[in-house]
């Protein structure tokens, strides 16, 4: 593709059909059905460490999405277990756990504590027959045999004489014959989606709580408390995964306990300190639950894959896509989801609305074919759209406008150093020309990244070339300024201006570069086409317009390949434009080719193409770029390889053959 002018219909915001809904959610969309098809796969196997780290960007509605897919998957399935912990009377410091049905443990807590009170007030005769019943009644749990023939003979030995001296709170029936119900699910009809916001050692684990008494702290096993870990045990537990990385020891317990699958009460917290002689020691508990860590692609790539064992316990990655394509079916699914977030904000988009959020999410893709996954910043966008709508006459519904106008302050509120750099470059103290011609000086296009907010703006890249051997040299590399990808650039130019100058003869010359007023750094290589227009400027004196910016990757061959960030980077030169006095009509942008898809512009720029006031126009060589700056044919080398002398290539020829012959010169004569 040679050089193509753009109309104003390729860089708007593409116009998505939006009157067809879907359902299904989040995991309807393609950019989430990998992810989808490795959760199900997870929770599907058995054995040890089929659990699952769901990876997603921010704002990708990551967590939303998994709790949706993961309370579906339980839905039908049966109820978990209760959990107890009961006395103990052959070691009361080591409770023991017993399963029960659901619904089970709380009736066997209320039956046993009816027992203890006619125990209590010494109603021996029908405290023993109730105890029959008991036994009869909860015969089914076979678990709990052992343990009733025990406890029937504690009742039997000490009937009568409560309270009994003991030394760890137990003396009294209602203590001792307690049931700690650890884990109730009665009334719940299938297995509990757990999500652990703040994953401490005791919030997983369970803890052993303490009373002051007049003899220091006391407790026993009716203080012992069940964690994330217990409510989720015949489950499934979710966590993220920046909460569990702050705690070195509970990510080592968490492993100690899928891998041994059993869940143990302990107090590390506790080590060093003075041993508490009625503190019970519980004797651990069966664990079969899945366990989803559900974390940013930093902390699956920095924090879990550091350590081995990670996926020994954590085998499947269920991988959240950040963009998806625009086809018929995602695009229904992502209008379902516009209208879900609308009714959650107690209103609803009209169709243009509708539109322009699947534009803007387009943009935020950085792709006209695609949309971003990243949803939850569009929930944000519409909730505030919505708040905008509601001052309108018809409150109840988000138009085009609120959109727009909620996009725009969002843009607002974080816009302040952008808002002070475009200060500086209307007073001057930044220096960039939108007017006229100049020789070995060019307007690149740069990105501010500033986290919460991304900008781009002209900076002025100038050349210089003297007679010498010294080649390219990169003034931001030479003072620490310039990254390894921006001198990567430089040496790619360099490459380039050998394959067209220096097949006949060495190329002998000495040049700079440089980003005016850079002081703060410069990363990419997306300027290299800036750099080698003002360089070709400088050796062939050909001026080049000011009334233009550029960006673009240039290879060996003069291709010119795709660069990221081009909307942030033409609207930034639109503003300059506009802000220094105006546009002229023939200011514009330069782009790669291959970058036209990525091509996203705001309606003011989209506005202003279409009234013939400002220009964009992508080149796909160095050569259609070279002709629109100059006005001139950069010239083609005919069969010898020597370049037509009325061209920018053929001057750039002559200029070093001059310099070449200069050095030639010298050098004879330092022989002499």
């Amino acid at each position: 593709m040679a050089l193509h002018k753009l109309e104003a219909a390729q860089i708007g915001y593409p116009l998505h059909p939006a009157d067809q809904a879907g359902e299904g959610g989040f995991f309807a969309l393609s950019s989430h059905k990998r992810a989808r098809e490795a959760l199900r796969f997870g929770l599907d196997m058995t054995g040890i460490g089929f659990n699952t780290f769901v990876v997603g960007d921010d704002r990708s509605g990551r967590m939303n999405a998994t709790r949706e897919l993961l309370e579906g998957y339980v839905r039908d399935r049966p109820v978990q277990d209760d959990w107890v912990y009961l006395n103990n009377f052959l070691k009361s410091h080591r409770p023991q756990p017993y399963r029960l049905p659901a619904g089970a443990g709380g009736r066997f807590r209320e039956r046993l504590a009816a027992v203890a009170v006619k125990l209590a007030t010494a109603a021996t005769k029908a405290a023993l027959a109730e105890v029959d019943a008991v036994i009869a009644e909860f015969a089914e749990a076979t678990d709990l045999a052992p343990w009733f023939a025990h406890w029937r003979r504690d009742v039997e030995a000490h009937a009568g004489t409560f309270p009994i001296a003991s030394d760890n709170n137990l003396g009294t029936p209602e203590r001792r014959y307690a049931v700690n119900l650890l884990v109730d699910h009665g009334g719940e009809t299938c297995p509990k989606v757990v999500i652990e916001p703040t994953p401490s050692y005791r919030n997983l684990f369970g803890s052993i709580e303490y009373v002051r008494s007049a003899n220091g702290l006391t407790t026993d096993f009716t203080m012992i408390r069940a964690g994330a870990l217990h409510r989720a045990n015949g489950g499934i537990l979710v966590l993220r995964a920046e909460a569990l990385a702050k705690d070195a020891g509970v990510w080592e317990a968490l492993k100690g306990t899928l891998r041994d699958r059993k869940l143990r009460i302990e107090e590390p917290h506790r080590s060093g300190a003075v041993p508490i002689a009625s503190a019970p020691r519980p004797y651990s508990i069966p664990f079969d639950a899945k366990v989803v860590i559900v974390g940013a692609p930093r902390w699956y790539y920095g924090w879990f894959l550091n350590d081995p064992e990670s996926r020994v316990y954590f085998k499947v990655k269920a991988d959240i896509c950040d963009d998806l394509g625009a086809t018929a079916d995602n695009i229904a699914a992502y209008v379902g989801l516009i209208r879900r977030f609308a009714a959650g904000h107690d209103t609803e988009c009209d169709q243009e609305a509708i539109q322009l959020l699947l534009g803007i999410a387009a943009r935020w893709a950085e792709h006209r074919e695609k949309l971003s996954s990243r949803l939850e910043l569009l929930d944000d966008l519409i909730g505030e759209a919505a708040l905008i709508g509601r001052s309108t006459a018809d409150g109840k519904r988000i138009r085009r406008a609120d959109v727009a106008a909620a996009a725009a302050e969002q843009r607002r509120r974080v816009s302040q150093a952008e808002d002070r750099l475009y200060r500086a470059i209307t007073d001057r103290a930044v220096m960039v020309t939108t007017t006229g011609t100049a020789v070995a000086q060019v307007n690149a296009l740069i990105v501010f990244d500033k986290v919460d907010h991304r900008y781009g703006s002209p900076c002025r890249v100038t050349a210089r070339s003297w007679i010498g051997q010294l080649g390219v040299i990169n003034i931001e590399r030479d003072v620490n300024l310039g990254g390894p990808i921006q001198h990567k650039g430089v040496l790619g130019l360099q490459g380039y201006l050998a394959g067209c100058f220096a097949r006949r003869a060495p190329v002998s010359f000495s040049g700079s570069i440089t980003f005016e007023q850079n002081y703060g750094g410069i990363e990419g290589d997306s300027a290299s086409l800036a750099e080698l227009l003002a360089l070709l400027s400088d050796l062939s004196g050909v001026p080049l317009r000011q009334d233009l910016a550029v960006t673009g990757s240039v290879n060996q061959h003069g291709e010119i390949q795709s660069v990221s960030g081009v909307n942030h980077k033409i609207e930034g030169f639109f503003r300059t434009c506009v802000e220094q006095g105006g546009l002229t009509g023939s200011q514009g942008v330069i782009i790669p080719a291959a970058n036209l898809v990525n091509v996203i512009l705001d309606d003011e720029v989209s506005a202003a193409v279409a009234a013939g006031r400002f220009h964009l126009w992508t080149v796909s060589r160095v050569d259609d770029a070279v002709t629109l700056f100059t006005g001139q044919t950069a010239g083609e080398p005919d069969a010898a390889g020597y370049y037509p002398a009325d061209s920018v290539y053929g001057r750039v020829a002559s200029r070093l053959t001059e310099f070449d012959r200069i050095l030639t010169i010298r050098e004879g004569e330092r022989r002499r």
